[in-house]
């Protein structure tokens, strides 16, 4: 065992003697062949290189002359039939020989001279004369009803309907009755001074409102009695005669009440006005102004989704409705500069426009709000601007107090103006106000990447107005408690919410709302018994001192002055809220 490990030491470990002649061999012959190989292939001579430059040569291109290829013209050979390529023909010829071979191949008209038509020889009827009407004077005693739309009994009050009259000029709105009339009415006993020459003499002897009570005896003296025998003289009594249109039928209410067990004197309502089934109102054209703010603040992620928001409400309007894009940031540029009709081209335009705004430069917030008060208003349609912004103006008018009240004033209810914002750095301030003093709405998303979903609903809720410039009143409630103060537009898809405060014990209370509708006006008047309200809870209260502290931070804006301040804060700690935008309220 030990030798033969012995012998492998010796084989692996170093190289006998006899291997070195057999390398030195085969390391002459390895040069011998690269020698040869060297010597056969001359352009790589040993040496330098100025042998090679020697053997190769290039020689040079000269240019002589151009000469042109002739190019012999491709003609178009005439028309040709497949199976008689010797002929040839023109296509007037061979459409002029279609068109005979259908006229003769088509069945002979008939011939209708000698077939009378049916009633043909009787004689047209003319049409009655129009019957004569009397020329209307003041003292007309008959209201002719000219159209009667809606049946008595869907209204809570009486109507009487009566055509517009034009006002002649310098006609006095009453016409005094005569002496007879007047001697008629008035007691044996009672003198009726009406001799006097002085135009109107008699109208200015006549009381006042609220200048008789029922606790005095005796008639009173000269034409004064016409009030009390009011009946007597004229027809119809003031409240009996209107000009608006009804529309409750078409609508319904929902009214929600709770009497709070620490105020038993109160009773907290909520009121939602929805459409009714499927009795439509006509919906209004209308005219929208998008307006997108690109400037630097807003980021360039933020800014691509409000542009998603806008492309997919651009894909919404209706064929009726028209609109206009205006960007801004420290500039305003409008798209159109003018109303646009939604066509496929337009909305193209817009939507390449859109796809194209950056986000850079500075905030002027308030001029494009220069720019909304500079639209053309049709007064058939209402005017819808849309704000999407993070409302943090930093050049122009920056105070967001200056901005609402400015606006506001300026408008003066004309626009509705709606706000979207998205992120946690909006300036809800400033969006909410700005809506909710101007028939509008704010709708701010936390998260960004919503923006999209919120334009689109927004888009959709009021997609269909029906009543504008909203007007409204009760009887038996005090006006202080009822809010919000100024109504949006009424909408199809979107409920009007009004909420409000009235005494414990009111037996009965009559609403009315007046709007505007294609020029004309109309109204919806509701009467209910608190008794059969749907009932509420403690939220009920807490929605309507939310509508209160909005509208005092509305009077602050407006007017500045420390005691409304005091008031929200009293408001805040006695229902437990916190007061809204926190420090952000301006004191100014």
């Amino acid at each position: 065992m030990n030798a033969r490990v012995t012998s492998t030491a010796n084989v692996w470990g170093r190289p006998s003697g006899r291997h070195v002649p057999a390398a030195l061999a085969a390391v002459l012959l390895s040069l011998g062949m690269h020698f040869a190989a060297w010597q056969q292939h001359p352009v790589l001579p040993i040496g330098s290189l100025a042998r090679v430059r020697e053997k190769v040569r290039f020689p040079s291109i000269r240019l002589h002359d151009v000469q042109p290829v002739p190019w012999e013209t491709v003609r178009r050979p005439a028309r040709f039939r497949p199976e008689d390529p010797g002929r040839r023909t023109s296509l007037a010829e061979e459409t002029a020989d279609w068109v005979e071979q259908v006229r003769q191949a088509l069945p002979p008209s008939p011939d209708l001279s000698r077939v009378p038509l049916a009633g043909e020889g009787r004689a047209l009827t003319k049409p009655p004369a129009p019957p004569a009407r009397a020329r209307w004077e003041p003292r007309q005693e008959i209201l002719q009803v000219e159209e009667k739309l809606y049946a008595e009994e869907i209204s809570a009050l009486p109507r009487r309907y009566a055509p517009h009259v034009p006002r002649a000029a310098r006609a006095a709105d009453i016409t005094p009755p005569s002496t007879a009339e007047l001697a008629a009415l008035a007691s044996s006993s009672a003198a009726v001074p009406v001799e006097s020459s002085e135009p109107g003499a008699w109208l200015r002897q006549l009381p006042g409102p609220g200048r008789l009570s029922a606790s005095e005896k005796g008639p009173p003296p000269g034409p004064s009695s016409l009030l009390v025998e009011e009946s007597a003289v004229l027809d119809e009594k003031l409240p009996e005669v209107t000009e608006l249109k009804p529309v409750e039928q078409m609508l319904a209410i929902e009214v929600g009440a709770w009497q709070p067990p620490d105020e038993p004197d109160a009773v907290y309502f909520e009121l939602r006005i929805r459409r009714e089934g499927e009795a439509l109102l006509p919906v209004l054209p209308k005219d929208v102004l998008l307006i997108q703010d690109c400037s630097e603040s807003m980021t360039q992620a933020k800014l691509n989704s409000c542009k998603d928001g806008l492309q997919r409400w651009i894909g919404q309007f209706d064929s009726k409705d028209r609109f206009d894009l205006l960007t801004f940031r420290d500039t305003s540029e409008r798209l159109f500069d003018r109303w646009t009709e939604p066509t496929t081209v337009n909305r193209s335009i817009a939507v390449g426009y859109v796809d194209r705004l950056v986000a850079r430069g500075k905030t002027d917030v308030y001029g494009s709000l220069e720019q909304v008060l500079t639209l053309d208003r049709d007064p058939a349609r209402p005017v819808i601007a849309v704000l999407v912004t993070d409302g943090r103006p930093t050049m122009g008018m920056v105070d967001s107090s200056d901005i609402i009240e400015a606006f506001t004033r300026a408008s003066a209810g004309s626009v509705s103006m709606f706000c979207v914002g998205g992120g946690i750095r909006v300036n809800r301030f400033l969006l909410d106000l700005l809506g909710y003093k101007n028939r509008g709405d704010a709708l701010v998303v936390e998260d960004s990447a919503r923006i999209p979903e919120a334009v689109q609903e927004l888009a959709r809720q009021i997609s269909r107005p029906v009543l504008t410039d909203l007007t409204y009143r009760f009887s038996g409630i005090p006006e202080d408690d009822i809010f919000p103060r100024t109504l949006t537009h009424l909408y199809l898809d979107r409920p009007l919410v009004i909420y409000g405060r009235y005494p414990a014990g009111t037996p009965r209370v009559v609403f009315q709302v007046v709007g505007q509708a294609r020029g004309q006006r109309a109204d919806m008047v509701f009467e209910w018994n608190w008794s059969q309200l749907r009932p509420g809870d403690s939220s009920l209260r807490t929605r309507w001192v939310w509508q209160r502290i909005y509208h005092l931070i509305g009077e602050h804006v407006r007017e500045a002055r420390p005691e409304i301040l005091d008031e929200i804060h009293a408001l805040a700690n006695r229902y437990g809220l916190m007061v809204p935008y926190g420090t952000d309220i301006p004191t100014r």
